[in-house]
């Protein structure tokens, strides 16, 4: 039973990364080096491929930035200034990513459920 909520997250999760890059391939060398420029750090920036394959070079950033956890509301709006035309579709893809980011994972409720017991321990510690 715990599976299906996984598998399901996890084709919306890669139904978004497909977007993104989709997003992503249809950027200029210029502006594709802009991103980089923008939301990859030095270091991994040098290790992605040169600008002779652009397909590659895309998949290779959306792969950095799903790494170092770097797509966030600040990528989007630099998709939004880059490609305005494409903007309601950066728009929903944002939306959608932001959600996904924000939902609760199992492990935050059980951290939160074993903080709350310690500092409830402690309130009746300091009352007894």
């Amino acid at each position: 039973m715990t599976d299906a909520p996984t598998a399901t997250s996890a084709s919306a999760t890669a139904g978004d990364e497909r977007e993104l890059q989709e997003l992503l391939c249809a950027l200029t060398v210029v502006e594709l080096r802009q991103v980089i420029s923008v939301h990859v750090d030095e270091e991994d920036a040098a290790a992605l491929p040169g600008d002779d394959d652009l397909d590659a070079l895309a998949r290779a950033v959306l792969e950095t930035l799903t790494r170092t956890d770097a797509i966030d509301r600040t990528l989007f709006v630099t998709l939004q200034e880059l490609k305005p035309t494409r903007a309601r579709d950066i728009k929903a893809l944002a939306t959608r990513w932001s959600a996904r980011s924000q939902s609760i994972s199992p492990q935050r409720i059980i951290l939160n459920l074993v903080l709350g017991m310690m500092a409830f321990t402690l309130i009746i510690a300091a009352i007894g």
